[in-house]
């Protein structure tokens, strides 16, 4: 099949979950045998195509790095227009609102796109980053912004095909609201992120981190709206009592400094490590280095790769119940879930994983059993475009 993929950004040009999404989909559907096109924005080197593990990369140089505008929308359309022309298109999916250019267009190719959640419900994450005063003086733009978007984002799901939905919370709300929505589970390479004991002791001895510690792990950018700040709070207070237990923080974002002083004083020098932000080819690593993965999150996600990858290594888990992540997180069954934002009850599932080791072994376990059978990449890939070539319009 000749697939195209549009994705405004991807890992070359920042980092996160759609992108993380954009470079696995296109690896897999080539690894499968289709024919496979990414289409994205100018890279930030000038590279106008690439390869990419079978997939060819397409980079539009005269539209701005990951920008969401008609500019881009415009180009991409055009783009797979020239494909559709020149070599044919079967199926185009869309990450996000990458294709909403090609929504508003008639060429008459099938195409689907990716919702990793509602735009309209990410105003909630918008204030949770409002900090101080100009935090909140700068809220009604950020919101506003965002509301648009969410109405841009509704109007093209009424254009396409079809709306693939990430996580199960979204896709019952969107089959009620009379979109033509599927179950889309997003994959990793769960092979990636076997344990492995070799990697674990060289991750730490590169971190300096000691050998007996007990480690929790946080992933994602290092702002409020990820929860950062409680990850501070919940971790010193449990570090009070556990002379053992260090936090490795991977990612990088505006609160990076404040965090690393906030965690220094309240846990004492070298508990508290920062790797910055990594590739995705580093991540297994960290996740082998950990004993425990926490995903304190106040934003509205969809099913987060952090907490896919962490499921994969075994990791016994404890999230806020936001959003998707219940899609993979099962409470008492692969990991513990906590309100969002609740203090105590965070704590004392974290509290619970670490003096409990035979329920953090079961906890994991049963993570690593749920990733493999539900959320590996190849699975989910194949069943997606099995699921989608037979349908004609």
């Amino acid at each position: 099949m000749k697939l195209v993929l549009l994705a405004k950004s991807t890992p070359a040009h920042r980092f996160g979950g759609v992108e993380t999404h954009a470079e696995l989909l296109a690896r897999s559907a080539a690894r499968l045998g289709h024919d496979v096109l990414l289409v994205t924005t100018a890279h930030p080197r000038g590279i106008t195509h690439a390869e990419l593990g079978g997939a060819r990369v397409v980079y539009l140089n005269d539209v701005p790095s990951s920008v969401q505008a008609r500019a881009w929308w415009a180009r991409s359309a055009a783009a797979v227009e020239r494909r559709l022309r020149d070599d044919g298109v079967d199926l185009v999916i869309s990450l996000g609102m990458s294709g909403y250019g090609l929504a508003e267009t008639s060429l008459g190719v099938r195409h689907y796109c990716v919702a990793y959640g509602d735009g309209l419900s990410h105003v909630i994450g918008e204030w949770h980053d409002s900090a101080g005063v100009r935090g909140v003086a700068r809220f009604p733009r950020r919101a506003l912004a965002t509301l648009y978007h969410g109405w841009l984002e509704r109007r093209m799901w009424r254009r396409v095909d079809g709306v693939l939905a990430t996580d199960e919370r979204m896709h019952e709300r969107l089959r009620r609201l009379g979109y033509r929505t599927r179950l889309f589970y997003t994959g990793i390479e769960v092979a990636d992120f076997a344990p492995n004991a070799a990697l674990r002791q060289s991750t730490r001895a590169q971190l300096g981190i000691p050998a007996g510690a007990r480690v929790i792990l946080v992933v994602g950018t290092v702002n409020r709206q990820k929860g950062m700040w409680l990850v501070a709070d919940v971790v010193s207070a449990l570090a009070a009592d556990r002379p053992a237990l260090h936090l490795l923080v991977v990612g990088d974002g505006p609160d990076r400094a404040a965090l690393s002083r906030r965690l220094e004083a309240s846990m004492g020098r070298g508990r508290a490590h920062f790797t910055g932000a990594l590739p995705h080819a580093r991540i297994p690593a960290c996740d082998a280095a950990s004993d425990v993965f926490f995903f304190p999150t106040l934003r509205v996600e969809g099913v987060p790769f952090a907490v896919l990858e962490a499921m994969s290594a075994g990791l016994p888990i404890v999230a806020a119940n936001r959003g998707g992540i219940a899609t993979a997180i099962e409470h008492e069954v692969t990991g513990l879930l906590a309100p969002p934002g609740d203090r105590p009850a965070l704590r004392q599932a974290l509290a619970r994983v670490l003096d409990d080791p035979a329920l953090a072994a079961s906890l994991g376990q049963r993570a690593r059993a749920r990733a493999l059978d539900r959320f590996d990449l190849d699975v989910t890939t194949a069943r997606l475009l099995a699921d989608l070539v037979p349908e004609r319009r």
